[in-house]
């Protein structure tokens, strides 16, 4: 066994942000990334993860992106019937930039903090770009990863999604981009994982073992018969 660190997509650099993206990142400080990838379910799962991320960006008083992505995360799914949604649609119109997709690597680096599901393609992302990551998981390996960030004082983990609420991840927001802890170790992450290649490592590790086995085949394996 050998860990040989993430495989990383090539970096975008063909990639032209559309002009209210442009326009968005330079009207005020860095926003915070929100988006749950790959993370699909019915209306009112949208609806919850769409109200829990404006929520959060309203409670700690900042900007945010929201990336639609499978779990189609919008403010147009917030009951504007009632005073709180009402209110967080404002707060969405003035402070809240909408899209349907962005290359992380373009994005991550311009944003004050990325809070995601934890899967490890978004982690691996988010953490190249020395950003303080907030994980609200949802499945399989994602409270590992969750937890792990924790550990190293790399971000904080939410926890699993169901539980998590919008003041509960505002307050996380908070706390995530004052910590300079956090910043400093993200920070020195950051330049590590750029530093590697994980893709090649993996290379040289199949051509060392297509090197070095001993062919043919073994018929049987050594000892007594099972």
């Amino acid at each position: 066994k050998e860990m040989v660190g993430y495989w990383m997509m090539p970096p975008s650099t063909g990639y032209q942000p559309p002009q209210q993206l442009t326009a968005f990142l330079a009207a005020g400080a860095p926003p915070v990334y929100i988006g749950f990838g790959s993370m699909k379910g019915n209306p009112e799962f949208c609806k919850k993860l769409s109200t829990m991320a404006i929520a959060a960006l309203a409670h700690a008083k900042m900007r945010g992106i929201l990336l639609g992505g499978w779990a189609g995360l919008t403010a147009a799914v917030l009951d504007s019937s009632t005073d709180d949604g009402s209110r967080l649609a404002e707060y969405a119109a003035a402070n809240v930039l909408e899209l349907p997709s962005c290359p992380h690597d373009w994005l991550f680096p311009r944003c004050a903090a990325v809070v995601h599901h934890g899967g490890a393609g978004t982690t691996s992302v988010g953490l190249r770009a020395g950003k303080p990551t907030i994980i609200c998981a949802v499945m399989s390996d994602q409270p590992w990863h969750g937890s792990l960030v924790a550990k190293k004082k790399l971000g904080l983990y939410a926890g699993m999604m169901s539980k998590v609420t919008g003041s509960s991840l505002g307050e996380l927001l908070t706390q995530v981009v004052a910590d300079q802890t956090i910043a400093e170790n993200v920070a020195k992450m950051g330049k590590a994982l750029a530093a590697e290649d994980g893709a090649l490592h993996a290379h040289e590790f199949i051509e060392r073992a297509i090197d070095t086995f001993q062919y043919p085949w073994p018929l049987s394996r050594p000892g007594p018969a099972p």
